[in-house]
């Protein structure tokens, strides 16, 4: 990994009627090439299984698979900015900037002005109840640059995989490479966001108490996906400029002294967020997969939020209601479409800081609050049967017996033998889809209701979670300690992080996400678990 910066920059100030107004300007250019670098390589049947270290030296030349990756990257900017403050209470910024890469053609201008006005120092001075007041407002455009090479069609190495795991890498059977499904965009261009953004920030009780509030809104035109494209071009997708998404939010947050003098400080904090995300055109096509499986994937579609799920769905009347087959079951729709919402409705954090005899003492509680995940991994361990849900035991009358069915339509009473009451237990779950009772059994967990079944619907799952973000309590070693052993000054410190979760998800923390921070989002399938950390420290001044 290698990074070159050349940055050139030119300053001015100027002072207009007594210094009433002061103005300072920037011009600037910043010219960066990013270079990457990757190699490595894995390996698998080894020679000798009982040696303490691995390395190439163990394995055949037929089984080892070496890797590299380059990748360049060249941008330069061309920039300015001006400051401008009347009177210490006004204060106004313009910046302007044109901008070219290596990933696209052409340039990019974008402009932004940020305004804000401490209106305390004109009214409202000396004021016992608001202490400081600010209003600020800001609009821009600013553009994302493409990612490297999507600009061409590509050719990749030749490998297949199984859901199960299982790898075929074409490197081990002689090399192999073939043109990428994905076409490449010649024209493809940077995305660009405008924003439109308000808010204040006010202090109260001699800046006891302070609050502030944002509201915003902002327009993301080109957003760059890779659309599906008719397969007769001889490609299944092509990168393209081909979404428009709005959001709209706004976040507020509170600092509040409880107490505030030598011997002890306690301080509250907080905040909380919402954010209505919303995908207003996608170049016309029905839905743009960005991550997941066949059956179910999270979408880009248009009138929804980014990151819908996708897949199967149950089928339904006219009336809402479900339609079912002749045993009382729910049936499959015979088109696919959008099953739930991954983005959550608020998030929020409330801490407290407390210091006392030299211990500081943090605490940071956060929640997110009506977002949903796709279950997967808890829809595969129900088609193996190895979940609380399909080791439970029903027990039914006689008459019940004779007349529940499960998916095959046989009865419990031809599945199950007698207790000695005349009642049946049996291993599973009763339901009622609007026909009558049917029995949930292994017919039913290894076919459509389970987790490789075609339908994905019944394994959207609240996401909603509450946790113990962190807490962290340090201890400053006291001076007259310190100072026989000609220390300055020391500490000792805890810190915890992810140390409680609470949440009715049934899967891994629903804060994770199988393809991590890229645009798909709110997908469960065996993924990796979160980490809880523990620190220890011991901090020494000289």
């Amino acid at each position: 990994h290698r990074d070159l910066h050349l940055s050139i920059r030119r300053q001015r100030q100027m002072c207009i009627r007594d210094r009433d107004l002061s103005i300072n300007t920037t011009v600037g250019f910043l010219y960066t090439n990013r270079s990457y670098y990757t190699i490595g390589g894995s390996a698998s049947q080894f020679i000798l299984n009982n040696q303490d270290r691995n390395a190439f030296i163990n394995y055949t030349t037929a089984n080892m698979n070496p890797f590299n990756s380059v990748e360049n990257l060249e941008n330069n900017r061309v920039y300015g900015i001006a400051d401008i403050d009347y009177q210490d209470k006004v204060f106004l910024q313009l910046t302007a900037a044109s901008e070219a890469a290596s990933t696209f053609k052409g340039r990019f201008y974008y402009p932004s002005a940020t305004l804000a006005y401490e209106f305390t120092k004109d009214i409202l001075q000396d004021n016992s109840v608001l202490s400081y007041g600010k209003l600020r407002a800001s609009a821009g455009l600013v553009g994302v640059e493409p990612p490297a090479y999507i600009w061409n069609t590509n050719y990749i190495n030749s490998s297949s995989a199984s859901g199960w795991g299982e790898t075929l890498d074409g490197s081990q059977f002689g090399g192999s490479i073939y043109r990428s499904s994905i076409q490449g965009n010649p024209n493809i261009k940077p995305e660009q966001k405008t924003e439109f953004e308000i808010g204040t920030d006010l202090k109260f009780l001699k800046n006891r108490i302070g609050v502030s509030a944002t509201y915003y809104q902002n327009k993301t035109t080109g957003a760059i996906f890779a659309v599906d494209v008719p397969a007769s071009s001889g490609f299944t997708s092509k990168w393209d400029n081909a979404a428009t998404i709005s959001n709209k939010g706004w976040e507020a947050e509170l600092n509040f002294k409880v107490i505030d003098n030598s011997k002890l400080t306690l301080s509250v904090y907080g905040n909380v967020s919402s954010n209505k995300n919303l995908v207003e055109d996608i170049s016309g096509v029905n839905s743009i997969f960005l991550a997941g499986f066949t059956g179910t994937s999270s979408r880009a579609v248009a009138g929804e939020a980014l990151g819908v799920f996708w897949g199967g769905k149950w089928e339904t009347n006219a009336d809402g209601t479900f339609a079912l087959d002749g045993n009382g079951f729910k049936k499959a729709a015979a088109t696919e479409g959008v099953l739930g919402d991954p983005n959550a409705k608020y998030r929020a954090g409330i801490g407290s800081v407390i210091s006392w005899k030299g211990f500081d003492v943090n605490i940071l509680f956060e929640t997110s609050q009506g977002g949903q995940m796709w279950a997967g991994t808890y829809g595969v361990l129900n088609n193996f049967g190895v979940t609380p849900e399909t080791a439970n035991e029903v027990t039914v009358t006689a008459d019940e017996a004779a007349t529940i069915k499960n998916y095959r339509g046989q009865t419990i009473s031809q599945l199950a033998t007698a207790n000695t009451d005349g009642s049946y237990t049996i291993r599973g779950n009763i339901a009622d889809y609007g026909g009558g009772k049917v029995l949930l059994d292994q017919s039913w967990y290894t076919g459509l209701g389970g987790g490789f079944g075609s339908v994905a619907q019944d394994y959207i799952r609240d996401a909603s979670w509450f946790r113990l973000r962190e807490i962290s309590v340090n201890y400053k070693l006291p001076k007259a300690m310190l100072s026989k052993l000609h220390i300055p000054g020391a500490s000792i410190g805890f810190t915890g992080r992810n140390l409680l979760l609470w949440t009715e998800f049934p899967g891994v923390d629903p804060e994770l996400n199988l393809t991590g921070t890229s645009n798909g989002r709110g997908l469960d399938y065996f993924t990796n678990p979160g980490t809880k950390s523990l620190i220890f420290s011991l901090k020494l001044n000289f």
